[in-house]
């Protein structure tokens, strides 16, 4: 027996060796809001959410920099560029830094385009056999002389011969009038407004990389304090981007653990003082709760491959119940300490102890049939969170407890004042019954009167300061509606590309339509080899258009020599079309690169939509092109929100089933498990009232805050349903209110918390595992009339 207890112990103890060492090697935290959006069609729109927010338009900062004038902005952006790239650590975290069009741009586009013209001539096959007929050859001979009388004309007279569609320079001219109206070229510099300098960044990390943004942000400040000493008139420097949020989150969440933490264990540390008038227990408790720690955050990682922050924030209020453990071992075994030491006491109690951790165990793994990533890694981590410490107050805490702490005066009297309100409540169950009643009555009320937050965005706090920060930057810069845009998705690049030809013909129509006010993507720069090898085999294959283009010309009253060039280009051996890659090569880069991603073995290209008048219509048109898809992220979430809404009610169903059961199954007695089921049932109920009281809508995790009340709630019945077989009920309530002290503290000190999802968890559970406590004494009252043992 003794051998298989050395046994365990080691085994454990290596177990939290391998368990560290993978923690340290694999660690690894996001804030990607995206696993919290359902799997199958919506999880899907969800993935290509997170890849949008893990790409490079993501990953995109910009920086506008006030100044007095244009020509100071230029000079404050000349300045800043070069305090950017000068820093070492900065610079080995930034991708791209375009502070203005690269030198050339517009020469070394037309280099690039001028030998595939043929492909540009026409948006589209049918559009070229337009082109080709006599009517079209006449109408471009006459655009072509409209054009010559233009301030243009010296330009155009060049370009003609080699192309007198003026293909390259009509794709040109589209681009130019395509991009933002808001901002100018000001000494080679982009300007905004006239006074604010422009700065794109681009930084190597994700967006969501909250450490390594942080980072960048701090080399971005020492750069702006360099050129301040500089440039005087440098006056307030602001940025858009995704990058700030997830800082702000990041640090949030970090706050409120290391808030939680250290209330919950100075919480710990004045009760225990207390209770005990020792703080011996806040060393045992420290156990239990690093080996949950621990174990959860490995299982996790080796899961999920990385640790959500929220899982972390609500993990880290599970240290109020995981001491749950230690606290009822240390109190029965003050109480009436075993004479064979505190192993034959946590034998004599752990069959309330494996019930209880059993049932909160039950109470969270339930919810990993959810259909949310991010709510299954909540799952998982609770659940083996609370089974690790209970196998840790099982093996490590009673070799540590050979001592027993000397019981504080407070203890005694604690145990002796609530026997006797026991006792009092007992011989009145009248009043017990009442309290069940006032509870009904509140749940009625929750259940009638409760709210639904349906707007998944405020899980990731958006601080109102940043957004508008963040919408006035972007203001400057550009008028695209960044949370709606079609995704043409394939297994290939080309076969994207494909795709994305479909969606620019959609959404002519659908600008011509009325639908949306304007677009902007990869089309019509970059079309797919297929589209481009179409249309310029339209002008190459027709072996009568030289002859009608000298004869298109001459009616026009052109030299038709003089369009020889072209003719002979025509007869040119065919070049392969123009690639992505290509064009990211070239200074067309900052045009393209933001809008291709690359995820789960497939590519997919964006188009960024603006004044979306008709989104249904939109999305009518695009559903029969396949691959193509239409994305309004708020729309997305909310009806995300609404399919969790129903599934964790389902699960919450079935969490409640299953942990009756196992209560069932323990006591073998309707009328003993209902008593020991009823307060957690009633404190769910309780809880949705108060909400609805303070009018405080319930969101997702919240709704997750509610089954672990539930299975707290059962663990409280549970206790005392077992000691009506025990020697005394006074250890298991002081053991009850210790145990809804530091849970209370624990959760309680998430009511403080800025991120609104921290703080739903903080309310709900504080109110819950509150109403638990004080409707426990319903138990007794359930129970045959039957007085304690003193």
């Amino acid at each position: 027996m003794i051998r298989s207890r050395h046994r365990s112990l080691w085994f454990l103890l290596l177990a939290l060796a391998v368990a560290a060492l993978f923690v340290a090697l694999r660690f690894k935290v996001t804030t990607d809001v995206s696993v919290f959006l359902p799997e199958g069609e919506q999880r899907e729109q969800g993935r290509i959410l997170g890849a949008v927010a893990r790409g490079a338009g993501s990953r995109t900062l910009v920086l506008s920099v006030e100044t007095p004038s244009a020509a100071q902005a230029a000079e404050a952006s000349r300045v800043l560029e070069a305090e950017l790239r000068a820093d070492p650590r900065l610079a080995s975290a930034v991708e791209h830094l375009e502070a203005g069009p690269s030198e050339g741009t517009d020469a070394s586009l037309w280099r690039l385009l001028e030998p595939h013209r043929l492909a540009y001539a026409a948006w589209d096959s049918q559009q070229a056999r337009a082109l080709v007929r006599d009517e079209g050859l006449d109408r471009a001979f006459a655009g072509l002389l409209h054009r010559l009388t233009s301030p243009m004309s010296t330009f155009v007279t060049q370009v003609a011969p080699n192309d007198p569609f003026l293909a390259v320079p009509g794709l040109l001219e589209y681009l130019q009038s395509h991009r933002s109206d808001r901002l100018a070229v000001v000494e080679g510099r982009f300007v905004a407004e006239d006074r604010f300098a422009i700065v794109f960044l681009a930084t190597r990390a994700s967006a969501l990389d909250a450490t390594a943004q942080a980072e960048v942000f701090a080399g971005i400040d020492r750069a702006v304090a360099r050129a301040r000493e500089q440039v005087p008139s440098l006056g307030a420097v602001q940025t858009s981007g995704v990058a700030k949020f997830a800082v702000r989150s990041e640090s949030m969440i970090r706050n409120d653990i290391q808030r939680t933490t250290i209330l919950t264990a100075a919480g710990l540390a004045i009760v225990c003082f207390a209770v005990f008038g020792s703080l011996r227990i806040v060393a045992l408790a420290s156990v239990p709760i690093g080996c949950a720690m621990l174990f959860a955050t490995a299982v996790c990682l080796a899961l999920f491959g990385e640790v959500h922050g929220l899982t972390f924030a609500f993990g880290a209020s599970l240290i109020g119940v995981c001491v749950d453990y230690v606290v009822h071992l240390v109190v029965h075994h003050m109480a009436a300490p075993a004479s064979d030491g505190p192993r034959k006491t946590l034998e004599r109690i752990w069959p309330a102890l494996w019930v209880g951790g059993v049932t909160t165990m039950v109470g969270f793994a339930v919810m990993g049939g959810s259909s949310f990533p991010g709510l299954r890694q909540v799952a998982v981590f609770a659940a083996v969170g609370v089974a690790s410490a209970l196998v840790a107050t099982r093996v490590l805490l009673p070799p540590l407890l050979r001592v027993v702490p000397e019981r504080g005066r407070f203890f005694d009297r604690l145990g002796t004042w609530l026997e006797d309100a026991l006792v009092w409540l007992q011989a009145r169950r009248r009043f017990g019954w009442g309290l069940c009643a006032a509870a009904c009555a509140l749940t009625a009320y929750g259940v009638a009167y409760s709210t639904w937050d349906d707007d998944l965005q405020r899980l990731g706090q958006l601080d109102p300061e940043l957004v508008a920060e963040d919408e006035r930057v972007r203001a400057r810069v550009a008028r695209l509606d960044q949370s709606r845009f079609v995704v043409a998705l394939a297994a290939s690049e080309e076969e994207a590309l494909r795709v994305n030809d479909a969606v620019a013909a959609a959404l002519v129509e659908a600008t011509d339509a009325g639908e949306i006010g304007a677009w902007q993507g990869v089309a019509p720069l970059l079309w797919s080899a297929r589209h481009q090898s179409a249309v310029a085999e339209v002008f190459r294959s027709d072996p009568t258009l030289p002859a009608r283009i000298a004869a298109a010309a001459d009616r026009a009253g052109f030299d038709a020599e003089a369009f020889q060039p072209f003719v002979l280009h025509l007869q040119s051996p065919k070049r392969p079309p123009i690639t992505f890659e290509e064009l990211v090569q070239s200074p067309a880069a900052p045009l393209v690169r933001p809008l291709r991603l690359a995820f789960d073995g497939r590519i997919a290209f964006l188009t960024m939509l603006r004044d979306v008048k008709q989104p249904a219509a939109l999305a009518a048109r695009l559903q029969g092109i396949e691959g193509a898809m239409y994305l309004d992220q708020r729309e997305l979430m909310d009806g995300a929100m609404q399919t969790y809404r129903v599934r964790t009610l389902e699960l919450l169903v079935l969490g409640v089933l299953v942990v009756f059961g196992i209560v069932l199954l323990r006591y073998r007695n309707v009328r003993i498990a209902a008593a020991a089921f009823a307060p957690a049932v009633l404190a769910t109920g309780v809880t949705l009232g108060v909400l609805a009281i303070l009018r405080l809508p319930l969101n997702l995790l919240g709704l997750t805050a509610i089954l672990m009340v539930l299975s707290i709630g059962v663990d409280y019945g549970v206790f005392l349903a077992e000691t009506r077989d025990a020697k005394g009920v006074a250890p298991t309530l002081v053991a009850l209110v210790m145990c809804w002290a530091t849970t209370v503290i624990g959760f309680g000190a998430l009511v403080i918390s800025e991120h609104p999802a921290m703080y739903m968890i903080g309310v709900v559970a504080s109110v819950g595992v509150s109403a638990s406590l004080f409707l426990t004494p319903v138990t007794f009252t359930l129970l045959p009339a039957r007085e304690p043992h003193p």
